[in-house]
């Protein structure tokens, strides 16, 4: 069994960007587990675990959806607490590119899977203490601006979970028309 999904890698100049963003959250009154600078994602869809055998036809389905699929823009709108204020599990950065939502749709529906609204996961929650001065910080920090880009491929992604968080490999990379 493997356990994959479909995402978005960043470029490395936006990574130094939203790392420098994960910095400035590190001065939240909050105990979190920053996703690592190499992992660094935009999920289209989790497909979950599945047998080796089944891998190939993933890959084929993938690779016919990214020939029929342009080269988009994606924006990044503000950071966003997930899935609440009140039950704070994920801050991330929400996305917005219409192109993005109809290749998560199309991946949905060909490949099955969960997919999510678009975003990029900068840390994973812990614990809030206190709460009221960590949503006024929030408020202050979560419009930050960060540089739109160009996707030009998808990556077909490997997660291994352990105990020091989940390492990925990417399985395959499908370039867009």
């Amino acid at each position: 069994m493997v356990r994959v999904f479909v995402g978005i890698l960043l470029p490395d100049s936006l990574k130094d960007i939203v790392a420098g963003l994960q910095g400035t959250l590190g001065n939240l009154p909050m105990k979190c587990k920053f996703t690592e600078r190499e992992n660094l994602h935009i999920s289209l869809d989790f497909i979950g675990e599945i047998e080796q055998g089944n891998l190939e036809s993933i890959k084929n389905k993938i690779s016919d959806i990214a020939k029929r699929t342009n080269k988009f823009q994606i924006e990044f709108v503000e950071m966003k607490l997930i899935p609440n204020e009140r039950l704070v599990r994920v801050i991330g950065l929400e996305v917005k590119s219409p192109e993005l939502e109809a290749l998560g749709r199309e991946m949905k529906e060909k490949i099955g899977g969960d997919v999510k609204p678009p975003h990029l996961t900068l840390c994973r929650v812990k614990n809030i203490l206190p709460r009221n001065g960590f949503i006024e910080m929030f408020q202050k920090i979560k419009k930050e601006r960060i540089p739109s880009f160009e996707v030009k491929s998808i990556q077909l992604i490997e997660s291994r979970l352990s105990s020091k968080g989940p390492a990925y490999s990417v399985v395959s990379d499908f370039s867009l028309a």
